[in-house]
């Protein structure tokens, strides 16, 4: 084991983290719809939580969708279109999350190793810096408040739920 090299890495620090911000930051996605899928649906809160905490992005979102269609109807268009960037960002989040990287061409690039098979298979093909993976951490937090304040608009906090 001692004659063996060591394997070069391929992520930097400043990769691994900028790709870390991406998953924590689409986390607070994530508990922004389940808290606003459990206030939409009112009744007991626990019982909304325990039906919808376990349920995928896409599926929230989805039924976020139907609900302010039905409910909210005047407000359903403005919310398809922060529903689509958050569909889209969910993709691209799906592949930090999932892929597996190798040296880009360009100093400081990774690329990454994803295969997409929903519609078609198509391997992804990308170079990014730290800078372009930060870039998209910070559109996701711009939604983020975006979502906030599309429901504090429908009087809803969506940041706890208390």
């Amino acid at each position: 084991m001692d004659d063996e090299k060591p394997i070069e890495p391929i992520l930097t620090d400043e990769h691994f983290r900028t790709i870390g911000v991406i998953i924590v930051q689409w986390a607070v996605v994530e508990r922004l719809c389940t808290n606003a899928l459990v206030k939409l649906l009112g009744g007991d809160v626990d019982d909304s939580f325990i039906v919808v905490n376990g349920m995928a992005a896409r599926v929230k979102i989805g039924l976020l969708k139907t609900l302010i269609y039905r409910n909210h109807n005047e407000q359903a268009r403005a919310f398809d279109k922060l529903a689509a960037k958050l569909e889209k960002q969910l993709q691209q989040r799906d592949i930090f999350a999932h892929a597996t990287w190798t040296k880009g061409a360009t100093p400081n690039h990774i690329r990454p190793i994803a295969v997409k098979t929903v519609g078609s298979i198509r391997i992804l093909d990308a170079e990014l810096t730290p800078g372009q993976i930060e870039k998209l951490a910070y559109h996701i937090a711009v939604s983020c408040e975006s979502f906030i304040d599309f429901f504090k608009a429908l009087d809803f906090d969506v940041v706890s739920l208390q």
